[in-house]
């Protein structure tokens, strides 16, 4: 058999082009999966993006709610706090005779004064003597 012959044969020829598609349909099926996981990996990235996004905006949302709660809570301790001191500053201001200086007690009233500047006791005073001493206090050196 020559090599003339050989390539003559059907059976070369139906050989040559059987391994020929038998080449070219693997090729083709490489190639369709190798953009198939090419694809797949873009699909991948972006829902795996879209994904991560929601988490962190949940995540954030959260954090909002959580800060904005904890700020409430603060805030409605200041205001607990400005209607107590309005409500004292009404009572202040709505009977002024309480904090009037003439019914309290006064010194010159209720003691003698005495000697250089001092103020003593009366003696009708059961609850005891008591004698400030009067003139310039000096500090006294230890």
């Amino acid at each position: 058999m020559t090599w003339s012959r050989l390539r003559n044969s059907i059976r070369t020829r139906l050989l040559v082009t059987l391994l020929g598609l038998i080449t070219l349909s693997v090729f083709l099926i490489s190639l369709v999966g190798v953009i198939n996981i090419l694809t797949a990996g873009r699909n991948a990235e972006r829902v795996g993006n879209i994904t991560l996004r929601a988490q962190a905006q949940e995540y954030l949302v959260n954090l909002t709610e959580v800060t904005a709660e904890k700020h409430d809570l603060k805030f409605q301790r200041v205001r607990q706090d400005a209607e107590y001191i309005s409500r004292y500053a009404e009572s202040i201001f709505s009977h002024p005779d309480r904090f009037n200086p003439s019914p309290y007690w006064r010194a010159e009233e209720n003691m003698i004064h005495g000697q250089n500047g001092a103020y003593g006791s009366k003696n009708e005073d059961v609850g005891g003597s008591l004698v400030v001493p009067g003139g310039p206090v000096t500090p006294m050196i230890v």
